[in-house]
Protein backbone atom coordinates (compact mmCIF):
# COMPACT_ATOMS: atom_id res chain seq x y z
CA UNK A 1 0.00 0.00 0.00
CA UNK A 2 1.33 3.66 -1.17
CA UNK A 3 2.60 5.07 1.94
CA UNK A 4 0.28 8.32 1.80
CA UNK A 5 -2.77 5.58 2.22
CA UNK A 6 -0.99 3.98 5.33
CA UNK A 7 -0.72 7.59 6.72
CA UNK A 8 -3.96 8.64 5.84
CA UNK A 9 -5.21 5.41 7.92
CA UNK A 10 -2.81 6.19 10.77
CA UNK A 11 -4.70 9.84 10.77
CA UNK A 12 -7.80 8.16 11.00
CA UNK A 13 -7.29 6.19 14.11
CA UNK A 14 -5.49 9.05 15.22
CA UNK A 15 -8.41 10.95 15.34
CA UNK A 16 -10.48 7.69 16.11
CA UNK A 17 -8.77 7.16 19.52
CA UNK A 18 -8.20 10.64 21.00
CA UNK A 19 -11.57 12.46 19.75
CA UNK A 20 -14.05 10.06 20.18
CA UNK A 21 -13.25 10.05 23.97
CA UNK A 22 -14.65 13.33 24.49
CA UNK A 23 -17.88 12.96 22.38
CA UNK A 24 -19.70 11.97 19.16
CA UNK A 25 -18.85 11.98 15.68
CA UNK A 26 -20.62 11.23 12.45
CA UNK A 27 -19.05 11.19 8.93
CA UNK A 28 -20.76 10.38 5.77
CA UNK A 29 -19.70 10.24 2.32
CA UNK A 30 -20.88 9.43 -0.51
CA UNK A 31 -19.60 9.26 -4.31
CA UNK A 32 -21.29 8.58 -7.77
CA UNK A 33 -19.37 7.49 -10.46
CA UNK A 34 -20.86 7.57 -14.03
CA UNK A 35 -20.40 5.59 -16.96
CA UNK A 36 -18.07 7.69 -18.67
CA UNK A 37 -15.80 8.17 -15.45
CA UNK A 38 -17.13 11.43 -14.27
CA UNK A 39 -19.10 11.73 -10.79
CA UNK A 40 -20.06 13.60 -8.19
CA UNK A 41 -19.30 13.07 -4.13
CA UNK A 42 -20.93 14.87 -0.94
CA UNK A 43 -19.32 14.29 2.44
CA UNK A 44 -21.15 15.01 5.84
CA UNK A 45 -19.14 15.53 8.78
CA UNK A 46 -21.12 16.10 12.56
CA UNK A 47 -18.53 16.65 15.91
CA UNK A 48 -21.05 16.97 18.92
CA UNK A 49 -20.57 19.62 21.15
CA UNK A 50 -19.02 17.83 24.03
CA UNK A 51 -15.88 17.15 21.62
CA UNK A 52 -15.84 20.59 20.08
CA UNK A 53 -15.08 21.75 23.84
CA UNK A 54 -12.63 18.90 24.31
CA UNK A 55 -10.89 19.90 21.44
CA UNK A 56 -11.12 23.52 22.44
CA UNK A 57 -9.38 23.06 25.28
CA UNK A 58 -7.02 20.95 24.16
CA UNK A 59 -5.97 24.29 21.49
CA UNK A 60 -6.11 26.27 24.95
CA UNK A 61 -3.72 24.05 26.80
CA UNK A 62 -0.94 24.28 23.81
CA UNK A 63 -1.71 28.20 24.02
CA UNK A 64 -3.73 28.32 20.81
CA UNK A 65 -6.54 30.50 20.49
CA UNK A 66 -9.21 29.05 18.19
CA UNK A 67 -13.22 29.40 18.01
CA UNK A 68 -12.99 26.58 15.06
CA UNK A 69 -11.12 23.60 16.47
CA UNK A 70 -12.30 21.28 14.02
CA UNK A 71 -10.19 23.78 11.26
CA UNK A 72 -10.70 22.75 7.85
CA UNK A 73 -11.47 25.18 5.06
CA UNK A 74 -12.23 24.96 1.32
CA UNK A 75 -9.21 26.10 0.30
CA UNK A 76 -7.57 22.95 2.09
CA UNK A 77 -10.12 20.92 0.96
CA UNK A 78 -9.18 22.43 -2.88
CA UNK A 79 -5.53 21.80 -2.06
CA UNK A 80 -6.29 18.13 -1.12
CA UNK A 81 -8.50 17.36 -4.05
CA UNK A 82 -5.89 19.46 -6.88
CA UNK A 83 -6.57 18.78 -10.31
CA UNK A 84 -8.85 15.56 -9.52
CA UNK A 85 -12.23 17.57 -9.36
CA UNK A 86 -13.76 20.72 -8.27
CA UNK A 87 -15.37 21.78 -4.85
CA UNK A 88 -18.81 22.87 -5.91
CA UNK A 89 -20.13 23.71 -2.39
CA UNK A 90 -18.65 23.84 1.39
CA UNK A 91 -20.60 25.02 4.45
CA UNK A 92 -19.75 24.78 8.32
CA UNK A 93 -23.21 25.41 10.58
CA UNK A 94 -22.97 25.79 14.02
CA UNK A 95 -26.15 23.87 15.45
CA UNK A 96 -28.90 24.71 18.14
CA UNK A 97 -27.46 21.59 20.16
CA UNK A 98 -23.78 23.10 20.33
CA UNK A 99 -22.67 20.42 17.51
CA UNK A 100 -20.85 21.15 14.21
CA UNK A 101 -21.22 20.30 11.00
CA UNK A 102 -19.43 20.14 7.90
CA UNK A 103 -20.60 19.75 3.95
CA UNK A 104 -18.62 19.41 1.08
CA UNK A 105 -19.89 18.47 -2.12
CA UNK A 106 -18.24 18.50 -5.43
CA UNK A 107 -17.99 16.74 -8.95
CA UNK A 108 -14.87 14.69 -10.78
CA UNK A 109 -14.26 13.97 -14.70
CA UNK A 110 -12.04 11.38 -14.21
CA UNK A 111 -13.01 8.77 -11.36
CA UNK A 112 -9.49 7.12 -11.56
CA UNK A 113 -7.50 10.45 -11.01
CA UNK A 114 -10.17 11.01 -8.43
CA UNK A 115 -9.33 8.21 -6.26
CA UNK A 116 -6.10 9.29 -6.32
CA UNK A 117 -6.48 12.64 -5.18
CA UNK A 118 -5.24 13.55 -1.77
CA UNK A 119 -8.94 14.23 -0.78
CA UNK A 120 -9.94 10.53 -1.68
CA UNK A 121 -7.21 9.06 0.35
CA UNK A 122 -6.77 11.06 3.04
CA UNK A 123 -10.88 13.00 3.99
CA UNK A 124 -12.62 9.84 2.52
CA UNK A 125 -10.40 6.92 2.93
CA UNK A 126 -11.26 5.52 -0.76
CA UNK A 127 -9.00 4.62 -3.41
CA UNK A 128 -9.01 2.53 -6.59
CA UNK A 129 -7.38 -0.75 -7.37
CA UNK A 130 -7.04 -2.31 -10.95
CA UNK A 131 -8.11 -6.08 -10.84
CA UNK A 132 -7.02 -8.92 -12.43
CA UNK A 133 -8.98 -8.96 -15.81
CA UNK A 134 -8.46 -5.33 -16.03
CA UNK A 135 -11.14 -3.75 -14.43
CA UNK A 136 -11.04 -1.43 -11.30
CA UNK A 137 -12.66 -1.79 -7.77
CA UNK A 138 -12.93 0.81 -5.34
CA UNK A 139 -12.06 0.20 -1.64
CA UNK A 140 -12.50 1.86 1.40
CA UNK A 141 -8.90 2.06 3.20
CA UNK A 142 -9.86 1.88 6.78
CA UNK A 143 -11.65 -1.48 6.04
CA UNK A 144 -8.72 -3.19 4.05
CA UNK A 145 -6.24 -2.20 6.79
CA UNK A 146 -8.20 -1.94 10.46
CA UNK A 147 -7.21 -5.90 10.72
CA UNK A 148 -3.64 -5.15 10.90
CA UNK A 149 -3.23 -1.45 12.08
CA UNK A 150 -6.52 -0.72 14.39
CA UNK A 151 -7.83 -1.24 17.85
CA UNK A 152 -9.83 -4.36 18.28
CA UNK A 153 -13.75 -4.19 17.84
CA UNK A 154 -14.06 -4.50 22.08
CA UNK A 155 -11.21 -1.40 22.44
CA UNK A 156 -13.08 0.36 20.09
CA UNK A 157 -16.62 -0.16 21.46
CA UNK A 158 -14.95 0.26 24.67
CA UNK A 159 -13.81 3.41 24.50
CA UNK A 160 -16.14 5.20 22.17
CA UNK A 161 -20.02 4.38 21.90
CA UNK A 162 -20.88 7.38 19.53
CA UNK A 163 -18.61 7.30 16.43
CA UNK A 164 -20.13 6.36 13.26
CA UNK A 165 -18.73 6.49 9.75
CA UNK A 166 -20.27 5.39 6.39
CA UNK A 167 -18.82 5.47 2.70
CA UNK A 168 -20.86 4.32 -0.15
CA UNK A 169 -19.93 4.47 -4.24
CA UNK A 170 -23.18 4.10 -6.43
CA UNK A 171 -21.43 2.75 -9.52
CA UNK A 172 -22.70 3.09 -13.13
CA UNK A 173 -22.70 -1.16 -13.00
CA UNK A 174 -22.45 -3.88 -10.64
CA UNK A 175 -19.93 -4.35 -8.63
CA UNK A 176 -17.03 -7.14 -9.59
CA UNK A 177 -16.26 -7.80 -6.23
CA UNK A 178 -18.54 -7.84 -3.21
CA UNK A 179 -15.98 -5.69 -0.98
CA UNK A 180 -18.64 -3.94 0.92
CA UNK A 181 -22.35 -4.43 1.63
CA UNK A 182 -23.38 -4.64 -2.05
CA UNK A 183 -26.86 -3.73 -3.24
CA UNK A 184 -27.64 -3.51 -7.07
CA UNK A 185 -24.88 -0.61 -8.37
CA UNK A 186 -24.23 0.47 -4.89
CA UNK A 187 -21.36 -0.40 -2.33
CA UNK A 188 -21.59 0.34 1.44
CA UNK A 189 -18.99 0.10 4.31
CA UNK A 190 -20.17 1.12 7.79
CA UNK A 191 -18.67 1.67 11.19
CA UNK A 192 -21.25 2.76 13.39
CA UNK A 193 -20.66 2.28 17.40
CA UNK A 194 -24.08 3.11 18.06
CA UNK A 195 -25.01 -0.48 16.80
CA UNK A 196 -22.43 -3.07 17.78
CA UNK A 197 -24.58 -5.94 16.16
CA UNK A 198 -23.96 -4.16 12.67
CA UNK A 199 -20.15 -3.05 13.38
CA UNK A 200 -19.32 -6.83 14.07
CA UNK A 201 -20.91 -8.14 10.83
CA UNK A 202 -18.57 -5.37 8.92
Amino acid sequence: MPAICRRSFACLWVLVLALVLAGCYEDEAEVTINADGSGSFVQTILISEQMVVAMMSEDESMGVSSDAPFDVSREELEAKLGDAGKITAFETEDLDDGSMRIAVQGTFQEAAVMFGSEYALDSLQLGGEATEDGQAEVIWLAQDESSQNGPSLDQLYGMAKGLKIVRAVNLPSAPVADLGEVEGNRIEWAMDLYDREALEST
